[in-house]
């Protein structure tokens, strides 16, 4: 059996991005400090998602 730990720990990141891009939605409609959590969870879901990519593209061509 065939082990890819960095792409486990990738794809794990990637998860966490879309769970930060879901809670960005739901804080998007608090009054006047809405937009601000939005942005900051969009800039961290977007940061997250790249570094999951990248370190999960270290194991194998495929991922």
């Amino acid at each position: 059996m065939v082990k890819y730990p960095n792409a486990a720990s990738g794809i794990k990141k990637m998860f966490l991005s879309r769970m930060v891009g879901i809670i960005g939605v739901v804080l998007a409609f608090i009054p006047f400090i809405g937009p601000f959590f939005t942005l900051v969870c969009a800039i961290a879901a977007t940061i997250f998602n790249v570094w999951g990519i990248l370190e999960a593209s270290k194991d194998h061509n495929g991922y």
